[in-house]
């Protein structure tokens, strides 16, 4: 309450808590004690002018604090009128509503950082590499304030290779670039749960990996998972170098979680089907280093005669998968020259038991 010079004359309990001044520092005080600037000389009059007119004035005002700390509040601001009508003071009550606009700023800054990478992204060519599309998507994302590096890697169980990275990190990776299995276990085990924040701190068990990192100056990380049907394929983190910044960074975790849905959504697919190719080369390169089949040789006879005139050399595996399938399979994974020419070698020294003159 204040006074018809604006001097205060009563506060209660609620405005110490939000003001941080006892009753006894500020009654008898002018009201400008709280003000903080940011409202000018005409803002003001226009309060005054409608409540010397009869009317209750509610509006936004920006206040400050005992210790300098400014408060957004609602202000409704009202006149005290004698029993003959005459003005003898003024009653105000704020609602302190700093959190409120915090959080409103909050979320449509979430909202525009989310709607830049949606646009961004939707410009991606799907039928480019997983490179190239890690690549545009990372360029885009580390684009958002008080990012300096951000890096995308496909991560399979105790495998993991950089997809591509940018900004500062730059200066000890690039795209290709193995990741230790103790940090692929670690991302895996982290990136299950969904998005995360962490400063950065280095891991023995990474090695040199770890040392790199740290060369460069990284404060902190934010990182959200890829997903495909069978779980995380891979990541995608957001660092910042710069201490003012490192904390700030786990306010950008909504959009990066908007970025790694899509994202993944992009990747997925691709990654899931170099894994299977390497599943399928794996296989096929183990059948060439046990020479895990047999040679079959089908006799070849002259009908009218009955006689035996030459060898067809069938191959067959060991796990009794169809030889047409096999061969299929390591020409997807190509290594489909090598399973013929190693058949072929093994028909050529197994036809020399058979009988003198078969061909």
């Amino acid at each position: 309450m204040q006074d018809v010079g604006r001097v205060i004359t009563y506060v209660n309990p609620a405005f110490s808590q939000v003001y941080g001044y006892e009753a006894d520092e500020v009654v008898g005080r002018h009201a400008r004690i709280l003000d903080s600037g940011h409202q000018d000389r005409a803002y003001f009059e226009s309060i005054w002018a409608a409540v010397h007119a009869g009317r209750t004035w509610a509006g936004l005002m920006v206040n400050r604090r005992k210790d300098g700390t400014l408060v957004e509040v609602e202000a409704v601001i009202s006149a005290i009128r004698d029993a003959d009508g005459r003005l003898t003071g003024y009653v105000q009550a704020d609602r302190d509503v700093t959190r409120e606009r915090e959080l409103e700023g909050v979320l449509e800054r979430d909202a525009r950082e989310r709607g830049t990478i949606e646009t961004a992204l939707t410009r991606i060519d799907p039928a480019a590499s997983a490179e190239d599309i890690a690549a545009a998507a990372c360029t885009v994302i580390n684009g958002l304030p008080g990012v300096d590096s951000t890096w995308a890697g496909a991560l399979d169980e105790t495998e993991g290779v950089v997809l591509a990275v940018a900004g500062q990190l730059t200066l000890r990776f690039a795209r290709g670039r193995p990741i230790p299995s103790s940090r692929v276990e670690y991302l895996c085990e982290r990136g299950a749960g969904g998005p995360w924040f962490e400063a950065w701190r280095p891991r023995s068990e990474d090695g040199p990996w770890s040392e790199a990192v740290t060369s460069t100056g990284l404060r902190a990380m934010a990182y959200a998972p890829l997903r495909s049907p069978r779980g995380v394929v891979g990541v995608v983190g957001i660092g910042s170098h710069d201490p003012s910044t490192a904390e700030p960074l786990v306010e950008h975790v909504p959009a990066l979680a908007t970025f790694a849905s899509i994202l993944g959504a992009l990747l997925g697919p691709k990654l899931e089907d170099r894994r299977l190719d390497a599943e399928g080369r794996f296989a096929i390169q183990a059948i060439l280093d046990a020479e895990a089949f047999t040679l079959i040789f089908q006799p070849i006879v002259e009908l009218s005669g009955g006689t035996v005139v030459g060898y067809e050399a069938l191959s067959r595996f060991t796990d009794e998968v169809p030889p047409d399938a096999r061969f299929a399979a390591a020409n997807r994974v190509g290594l489909g020259i090598e399973l013929e020419v190693a058949t072929l070698k093994a028909a050529i020294t197994a036809a020399a038991a058979l009988p003198v003159g078969a061909s």
